[in-house]
């Protein structure tokens, strides 16, 4: 309820796309292949990546493997 008062629709959008970019990149899916289904840039992907290795994004990175 939160989020859907307080963020827009595009908002809301961009970062649902961010979670599954997350969830691609740990589970080794192609950037081709992220970039066609979530109509993302390749600049967009490489920055989460970068994110990922940074371990900026850990607390997630936890979540989803303990949700596999």
């Amino acid at each position: 309820k939160f989020l859907k008062e307080f963020f827009y629709t595009t908002e809301k959008i961009m970062l649902a796309k961010r979670l599954a970019i997350i969830f691609m990149i740990i589970e080794k899916i192609p950037d081709r292949k992220i970039e066609k289904l979530l109509l993302v840039s390749r600049s967009t992907i490489n920055r989460i990546r970068k994110k990922c290795e940074g371990r900026e994004y850990d607390y997630i990175h936890s979540l989803i493997l303990r949700n596999r």
